[in-house]
């Protein structure tokens, strides 16, 4: 595995932080235009993104790996976020705040997500990600 850069030890430093220190990092890929880090965090995986210096952060679990979704994707099909609040935004939302959010939804988070129930959290998770784009693109009009 190549060597973490800044922005990966800056995305592991938030996570120990939050009391995350039990993450693995799965595997790195990046260059100078963006990068990404897939960490795993029982049973669930997390995607860090840089992209032209911003910051994001998409979840998926283990038994899909290669299926990941925004985080106000997920937040919004949850319940923790409205499309509301997420078009007063005009930057994405910080990294800090996203991993902060993730730590005090965790557990029902994995157990929405994870099991039995996580067909019917990824059918909701789609839904909420075509609400939002819906949501955007009527706001942009």
């Amino acid at each position: 595995m190549q060597s973490k850069s800044p922005f990966v030890e800056h995305v592991q430093r938030l996570l120990d932080e939050e009391g995350f220190g039990s993450s693995r990092l799965l595997s790195l890929d990046g260059g100078d235009e963006g990068e990404s880090a897939i960490f795993e965090i029982d049973g669930l995986v997390f995607r860090a993104v840089r992209d032209r210096a911003q910051g994001f952060l998409d979840i998926g679990t283990t038994d899909r790996p290669n299926e990941f979704h925004q985080f106000d994707d997920v937040a919004l099909a949850l319940g923790w976020s409205t499309i509301e609040s997420v078009l007063q935004r005009n930057e994405p939302e910080p990294l800090h705040s996203v991993i902060k959010q993730i730590r005090e939804h965790f557990d029902g988070m994995r157990r929405e997500m994870t099991g039995s129930t996580g067909e019917i959290t990824r059918a909701r998770i789609h839904r909420a990600n075509a609400a939002r784009t819906a949501a955007i693109a009527n706001k942009l009009r």
